[in-house]
């Protein structure tokens, strides 16, 4: 189908918290170019689920129109084909931060069937904030 499918877990967390977020991806075949694109992401929340904006992002890139931390690279149509790719995205949660999500996220604008695969996803808490 056409969309965004994704698979996330939460986690508690504190304004000032820096978070890596890493996992290894792969495409079967090539990826419709500006249709699909398969990637890791941190978003962070406020108490009442609402998506904040970054802090800080010192790996990956932050989205400002669908708040949270990229990783980087992430898949498209110049990714290399059944070739595994490490991919991480690394930022510092905003005042207000309440809850940590991580997803890994196939987007999929072309209509066909374009697996992406995931493999060895981690999480690791890098420091503390203030």
């Amino acid at each position: 189908g056409t969309g965004v499918a994704d698979l996330s877990q939460s986690f508690a967390a504190n304004p000032g918290d820096e978070i890596n977020f890493s996992v290894w991806v792969l495409t079967e075949a090539a990826l419709p170019a500006g249709a699909s694109f398969g990637l890791a992401k941190i978003v962070f929340k406020d108490a009442d689920g609402i998506d904040l904006l970054p802090e800080s992002a010192s790996i990956g890139t932050i989205n400002v129109d669908f708040p949270g931390i990229e990783s980087q690279p992430f898949l498209n149509s110049a990714s290399p084909v059944d070739t595994w790719v490490f991919s991480q995205a690394q930022g510092v949660a905003p005042a207000g931060t309440a809850q940590v999500v991580f997803l890994v996220l196939n987007i999929d604008f072309a209509g066909g069937e374009n697996p992406i695969w995931y493999d060895d996803a981690q999480a690791l808490f890098v420091g503390a904030g203030p």
